[in-house]
């Protein structure tokens, strides 16, 4: 993967600000091109929060490394389909998602756009995962309540506004949502209590965005 960089007519190398920063981290990692080793050099050496990004997943970088093709948002889909532990994976994600993005930017390989729609993309695979979750939760305690089993015929949908429905997300964007569901999918005697119950998930996805554990938070999330 990391041969596309060089090949790239408008890769860059950061210069670093604290160039011996930028040298410790980029010791972590073996064998490395000398321009992607000065590439990180040069992203450690001038932010803090990438030199430990840059730490927290040599391995992971790595392995990137070794790739000749890589598709960030497959991967990361990949991860959070398998996810144990949604709540920490989704964070764990994001980090990862930042640190490739800025690697992508800042050595010249994506352009803006390329960046804002990649941002998007992950924000937007986040939250179907995030609806995902809530209504397989859902079905499983109100198996004989619900007509609708999958979330796909719900009629529960996520409706992206300003920057993310624009397709222009940055590094630091919250995300703007409108949940809403169609009532003619369910028979009318469920209308009441699958109200409240897409209420009572769409504010468990704020928390499972929003929240800040020692893994950070996934996106402020304005509803």
């Amino acid at each position: 993967m990391f041969k596309n960089f060089k090949q790239n007519k408008n890769f860059t190398l950061p210069i670093p600000f604290n160039e011996l920063v930028g040298r410790e981290t980029a010791a972590y990692f073996e064998d490395l091109p000398t321009d992607v080793e000065e590439l990180i050099i040069g992203i450690a050496g001038c932010s803090p929060y990438l030199k430990t990004l840059l730490s927290i997943h040599k391995s992971w970088l790595q392995e990137i490394i070794l790739k000749d093709e890589f598709d960030i948002i497959s991967e990361l889909d990949s991860e959070l389909i398998n996810a144990s532990d949604l709540f920490q994976s989704l964070r764990v994600c994001k980090s990862k998602m930042a640190l490739w993005s800025a690697i992508c930017d800042l050595s010249g390989l994506w352009d803006l756009d390329t960046v804002t729609q990649n941002l998007t993309r992950f924000a937007d695979l986040v939250v179907e995962h995030c609806m995902e979750f809530e209504f397989k939760k859902f079905i499983k305690f109100n198996k004989s309540f619900c007509s609708v089993k999958k979330l796909n015929r719900s009629g529960w949908v996520a409706i992206a506004m300003g920057k993310m429905g624009a397709f222009e997300l940055n590094y630091s964007s919250d995300i703007d949502l409108i949940f809403l569901f169609d009532d003619s999918v369910y028979r009318s005697t469920e209308f009441e209590e699958i109200r409240m119950a897409f209420i009572r998930m769409t504010r468990a996805i704020s928390k499972m965005l929003n929240e800040t554990s020692n893994a950070g938070y996934v996106f402020r999330t304005d509803f």
